[in-house]
């Protein structure tokens, strides 16, 4: 049996994680989720009541949003019951989206981070990141 060496390219590994944020910025449900905890923390039933999003889809979004670092926990709060939840915060500072030349440029600040571009070239469905 022979052993293949794999190289892994940093470069792949940071474009998967810039094209991840770039689908969830421009994904309907996400935007809402983001813009609806800017100011305030909301809690998942609190996000799925206030923007009509299905539970499961809710609790997927705001899973996906947290991994990639577009909204954090801020902490548990109780219910009248007694039992905790989560309520989520969005870490996003700046957006800006606009189209120019068959491309999609993201123009991105989150907290505590400096500002972020990513460039996602519809025509040949490639992604240029510049930071």
């Amino acid at each position: 049996m022979s052993q293949t060496e794999t190289t892994i390219d940093v470069r792949e590994v940071i474009d998967i994680k810039e094209l991840v944020m770039a689908q969830l910025l421009t994904d309907d449900y996400c935007l809402k989720i983001i813009s609806g905890t800017a100011k305030k923390g909301m809690s998942v039933k609190e996000m799925a009541f206030t923007y009509f999003i299905p539970f499961a889809t809710c609790y997927k979004k705001v899973a996906q949003l947290e991994a990639i670092g577009l909204l954090r926990e801020d902490g548990k709060a109780l219910k009248g019951n007694g039992k905790k939840y989560s309520v989520y915060s969005s870490c996003l500072k700046n957006l800006e989206v606009n189209y120019k030349n068959k491309r999609i440029v993201l123009e991105i600040e989150l907290e505590g981070q400096g500002p972020k571009k990513i460039t996602l070239d519809l025509t040949e469905g490639s992604l240029l990141t510049t930071t």
